[in-house]
């Protein structure tokens, strides 16, 4: 599988609860960076014209393998 888009950081679904002395409970979350094998980013006249950057990306990386 090959992923096409642009890198992004977030959470991962992961939550961990950490127990404090004093009852204090603090939670986080998992962070993970996704590298994609090909880059795609919409640009603002992308955006503000409805093309999708993307999708026409991944169409190309299915033609030409790049």
């Amino acid at each position: 599988m090959k992923v096409v888009g642009h890198r992004s950081t977030g959470t991962n679904g992961d939550v961990t609860l950490l127990l404090l002395p004093e009852r204090v409970n603090t939670w986080s979350t998992g962070m993970e960076i996704l590298f994609p094998d090909f880059e795609a980013a919409p640009t603002v006249v992308d955006l503000a014209t409805g093309r999708d950057a993307e999708l026409l990306r991944v169409i190309e990386v299915l033609r030409t393998g790049n």
